[in-house]
């Protein structure tokens, strides 16, 4: 063995190699990996910035579009931006408060007017594109079904006007919006009208089957409807049909507003408190000016726009006025003394006026004392022929109510017009009128039978023998009978020409009944009183019926329709009805 010395001779010791985890080249390559993902990331989320204030600046889209022709994309409608162009015309609009009199046809103006311009700022209604469209062009072949009418005054459209009137008006509003995260109420735009006339779809069957499939896909490729359970939705029918649409579909019987202008509680897909009365107009122009009540009524009709003139009042205003006469005739005396010789002659002419005026009514005169004899002598002529006669002629049956041959007294009176006749802008000096068809009403039948004959009513089964307007022009009340449904243009009609409606027709939810008060401009009449019906008109006093008449001239402007919508008009009355409902809950 080697002996041990200073150590210079032992064995140099080898270091231990470090594990492989913690070698230096290992964590370099770490830190670099991490340096790349960091960069990307920075990179990512630059480009996507960038490429999102790109999106930003770009030019939007016009916003003059007919939202009929938009396509539903495969999620959800996304908002588009909506520049308010008619903000000044809202304000304008809401701002705008008639006179009106507090005692007047409505059950509380001030209350409405002040939730009408609620409306006005804040409600919106979105319109649903036309999901059978192919293009933006909308060729589909349903296209008709959902755009608004080109020529909604064509004459042939008769009583289903309104209904496409509504969506025209809609289409001009500044109620209709874009984004349908603010809409407070969704618009389904298919025409019931277009698709009765649509031979692929013409039936009731088939009409409900295609309103049901629609609602199938907008449910399933738009969120909306799945919100409220079509609470929030609602569609426009002015057609009979119409009351089956919702029949194939629980969703839009039990949960959408349904506007129909078949609004009748016996019918049972018709939900009052949910649906809505539509005003049933027919396309006509404008009745500027109304005929008179009465002659005799005509001075307290033009003095009394603003309330009925008290006796009291009357005799200041002749007070006053004979004052100023005085005063006048105080100025023509001093005049005529300082005149001299036209003095004289003024006197003559005064006394040749008078004289003339006294001839004048010495003829009148005259010719009321002839009136008179020969109206005795008529009065002692049917008396002798009442004698005479003492059985009465008896009424047609009801089945051969078409053809009733008028009585004696009717055919006198008539002779008496023919040889008397009325100047053409008489007052309304006929008791009542109605004219339509009977095989389809029971109650149509009745009221002829009962008043076809009676000389101071125009009742015709079928048209009149004179022009159709001119019966609501020169009568006091118009019959609006329940033919087939509930409801006909004939209360339009009545309110157009300044007739006072006479509603015969259960179960019909008048339209805009919870802000008008109908009995205080019409007459509403049970079926089973129209035997009753010439003793329940005589017995309306005459300041009665000037009240009815003066209410019915301030309601005249909600049963008008325009293009271009007006304040208080039809389209804005019906959209109103809509607000009410805005808050409503549907079935799950």
């Amino acid at each position: 063995m080697r002996p041990h010395g200073n150590g210079r001779d032992q064995p140099l010791s080898v270091p231990k190699q470090m594990p492989h985890s913690c070698s230096p080249n290992f964590l370099s390559l770490l830190l670099l990996l991490l340096s790349l993902v960091l960069l990307t990331l920075q990179v990512t989320v630059t480009s996507y910035w960038s490429a999102l204030s790109l999106s930003l600046s770009k030019p939007q889209p016009k916003l003059h579009f007919d939202p009929h022709n938009l396509h539903f994309p495969l999620k959800p409608i996304s908002p588009n931006p909506l520049v308010p162009p008619v903000s000044s015309n809202l304000t304008k609009l809401a701002n705008v408060t008639p006179n009106v009199d507090s005692h007047g046809p409505y059950h509380n103006w001030e209350l409405f007017a002040l939730d009408f311009r609620e409306m006005i700022k804040n409600f919106k209604i979105f319109v649903y594109p036309d999901v059978h469209a192919n293009g933006s062009d909308s060729n589909s072949s349903f296209a008709r079904v959902f755009l608004p009418h080109p020529n909604p005054y064509d004459p042939k459209l008769g009583n289903y006007f309104s209904e496409h009137m509504f969506k025209v008006a809609l289409m001009a509003s500044p109620l209709l919006t874009t984004r349908p995260e603010k809409a407070q109420m969704f618009f389904m735009p298919f025409s019931i009208n277009v698709l009765r006339n649509d031979r692929r779809v013409h039936s009731e069957h088939s009409i409900a089957n295609f309103v049901a499939q629609y609602v199938e896909r907008i449910s399933r490729e738009c969120g909306f409807w799945n919100a409220s359970s079509g609470s929030d939705h609602f569609y426009v029918s002015c057609h009979s049909v119409g009351r089956d649409a919702a029949s194939q579909h629980w969703g839009v019987h039990n949960n959408a507003v349904q506007l129909t202008c078949s609004s009748s509680y016996f019918q049972r897909l018709y939900v009052a408190h949910k649906d809505v009365g539509l005003p049933q107009v027919w396309p006509r122009p404008a009745e500027k000016v109304l005929n008179p009540p009465h002659a005799r009524c005509l001075k307290k009709t033009e003095a009394g726009r603003r309330g009925r003139i008290t006796k009291k009042k009357e005799r200041n205003k002749e007070r006053k006025e004979g004052r100023k006469e005085g005063r006048k005739e105080g100025r023509r005396r001093r005049r005529r003394r300082r005149r001299g010789a036209e003095n004289e002659e003024r006197k003559k002419k005064k006394k040749e006026e008078e004289e003339e005026e006294e001839e004048k009514e010495e003829e009148e005169e005259e010719l009321r004392r002839r009136r008179r004899r020969r109206r005795r002598a008529e009065k002692e002529e049917r008396k002798k022929k009442r004698k005479k006669k003492k059985n009465p002629p008896a009424l047609l049956p009801q089945s051969a109510s078409l053809c009733i041959k008028l009585g004696p007294a009717a055919i006198e009176a008539l002779e008496r017009r023919s040889l008397h006749p009325e100047p053409p802008n008489s007052f309304r000096h006929r008791l009542a009128f109605f004219a339509g068809r009977v095989q389809n009403s029971r109650v149509r039948e009745e009221l002829i039978a009962l008043w076809a004959n009676d000389t101071s009513m125009d009742i015709f089964p079928g048209k009149p023998t004179f022009p159709y307007e001119e019966g609501f022009r020169r009568s006091k009340y118009c019959l609006h009978v329940k033919g087939y449904e509930v409801n006909t243009a004939r209360i339009s009609d009545a309110i157009h020409y300044g007739c006072i409606p006479v509603i015969i027709s259960n179960y019909y939810d008048l339209p805009l009944a919870n802000i008008l008060n109908w009995r205080k401009f019409s007459i509403i009449i049970h079926h089973g009183d129209i035997g009753l019906l010439k003793d329940m008109l005589l017995s309306i006093s005459q300041d009665m019926y000037l009240s009815m008449y003066r209410n019915l001239c301030q309601i005249r402007r909600h049963f008008r329709w325009h293009r271009i919508p007006r304040g208080y008009d039809s389209f804005y009355m019906t959209a109103y009805q809509l607000w009410t409902r805005r808050n409503m809950h549907g079935f799950p």
